[in-house]
């Protein structure tokens, strides 16, 4: 018997309605999946800091920090696409 070991995986191609926000993924305003996914830790880093590294939240740091980071993309395509400050709260 034959074991074959795959060592790295291939990426594989953002597909068309990855996320809520489709210009990350396409168009335009594309990010890269891993520059999203690395902005994405940092983000999740400083919440857990913030809350002293305490155990079990870690899910909820990197939930909170992805709705985070996919809101400020959103918000900068928008301000991309119309130049102003219609969006802001």
């Amino acid at each position: 018997m034959t074991h074959h070991h795959q060592t790295a995986r291939e990426p594989r191609p953002a597909s068309r309605g990855c996320s809520t926000q489709s210009f990350i993924c396409q168009g335009p305003g594309f990010i890269d999946p891993v520059q999203r996914h690395a902005m994405i830790a940092e983000a999740a880093y400083y919440r857990a800091e913030r809350r002293g590294f305490a155990p079990g939240q870690e899910l909820r740091d990197w939930l909170e920090a992805r709705d985070q980071v996919d809101a400020e993309l959103t918000m900068d395509e928008l301000h991309r696409l119309y130049g102003d400050n219609r969006f802001e709260d």
